[in-house]
């Protein structure tokens, strides 16, 4: 007696389903949190409670004497964590420099400079924006003395 074997065959999935599947996947991933654990240990989405700079710093221009006020506003991203907890340290990048230097008095949203020289035009002006979560950095403001 002779035995027949059947053989199941299964084609391969179209293209088009499995891109279908993977963006739902994708979709439910993010949707869920992506995975990412707080630094409280927590399940959090991922960014979630971490400092958003919602208005940048502009560019300021003052005259010899004058004095000039860089302004960031900043927010969490996401609103069940409050804006509470926001801490800001300002930082001034001379026009001969590359790097930041911490002006230790500026820890608000907004930084007024002591009464400007000639020799400030060209500097930059940048600030982060910290809290439990994470940190934000605005873009550098150039000052311009007149």
């Amino acid at each position: 007696m002779m035995m027949r074997t059947r053989s199941l065959r299964i084609d391969a999935w179209p293209a088009h389903v499995l891109r279908l599947a993977l963006a739902l996947s994708l979709l439910l991933l993010a949707a869920c949190g992506g995975g990412y654990s707080s630094p409280s240990g927590s399940m959090a989405g991922m960014n979630q409670g971490m400092p958003v700079i919602m208005t940048q710093p502009a560019d300021q221009a003052s005259s010899v004497g004058g004095m000039a006020t860089f302004t960031v506003a900043a927010t969490v991203q996401n609103t069940g964590y409050g804006t509470g907890g926001l801490s800001y340290q300002w930082y001034q990048v001379a026009p001969s420099q590359t790097a930041g230097a911490k002006i230790s008095a500026a820890t608000m949203s907004s930084y007024t400079t002591a009464p400007v020289m000639s020799t400030d035009t060209g500097s930059k002006f940048y600030v982060t924006v910290t809290n439990a979560y994470g940190m934000a950095t605005s873009r550098s403001a150039l000052l311009t003395v007149m």
